[in-house]
């Protein structure tokens, strides 16, 4: 992580200081209260003319500001299949590498602007090996600690999505957002070595129920791939409007916190 900081320590830098711009400043007034700081004059004569015109008016006559917050929670979920192994660019890194690196980068500029957040990854070989890694819960502060927990996330075996997104809405089910988002870093399509039928169609399907079971609790999914020929069963699984493809994996650092900023606005 120090070596992401000390390459992109610019960037982080400028993100933070344009998600903390984003952090609600003011105060919004709520009206209609039975009790306030202060009379709400726009309902005390409405309610005025209404009692001589001998209808009932408005019941609650004051106002009082309250401070206006963001009230988003949003985990993210990254591939560590073994393909994530793979070496993309002159640089010698490799897709987790790359991965790391947006996590560093958005993470630190989400810590800014104060939404809750988890960070969590997956692999596994079978369906009763599924492993899903923690390097931040949502209660947890975002701290060197967290930094050194994404710095050990490394390639492992398989992918299985469907069962590491249920156990990532499980989590975000009880996430104290209003909002709650899950985005998964991927680098291709779900697949398990480790069970005879957890490929092609079989693993898309389970992936497909998983999302839309995901959206029935009032959770959204979205899913950020650099497989440029995902287009196809990426429709499949998260529909019109719920992934994008990033055609160079290098960007996904600079892309990733642009998105969470859209996603969220």
């Amino acid at each position: 992580v120090d070596d992401v900081i000390a390459e992109h320590g610019s960037m982080i830098d400028g993100l933070r200081r344009t998600f903390e711009a984003l952090r609600p400043q003011s105060a919004r007034p709520k009206r209609g209260l039975s009790d306030g700081e202060s009379l709400d004059m726009d309902a005390v004569v409405s309610a005025r003319t209404a009692h001589r015109a001998g209808v009932a008016g408005p019941a609650g006559l004051y106002r009082s500001r309250r401070p206006d917050r963001r009230d988003v929670s949003v985990a993210f979920l990254v591939d560590m299949s073994s393909s994530t192994n793979e070496h993309i660019n002159t640089a010698g890194k490799r897709i987790i590498d790359v991965e790391r690196e947006a996590l560093v980068v958005t993470a630190e500029a989400v810590s800014a602007l104060g939404d809750t957040m988890a960070i969590y990854g997956y692999s596994g070989f079978g369906r009763e090996q599924v492993a899903f890694y923690i390097a931040k819960e949502f209660h947890e502060p975002w701290s060197d600690t967290i930094r050194e927990r994404i710095g050990r996330m490394g390639w492992r075996l398989e992918n299985r999505d469907g069962a590491a997104i249920r156990h990532a809405v499980a989590k975000l089910k009880h996430a104290p957002g209003r909002e709650r988002l899950l985005i998964l870093l991927s680098d291709g399509k779900p697949l398990d070595g480790g069970c005879a039928h957890y490929h092609d169609v079989y693993s898309q399907e389970d992936t497909r129920m998983a999302l839309l079971e995901a959206r029935q609790v009032g959770i959204h999914p979205f899913c950020i791939t650099v497989d440029p020929h995902g287009r196809g069963y990426l429709r499949q699984m998260y529909g019109d409007g719920g992934y994008t493809i990033i055609d160079s994996v290098e960007a996904l650092p600079q892309r990733l916190p642009g998105l969470y900023r859209r996603l969220t606005r």
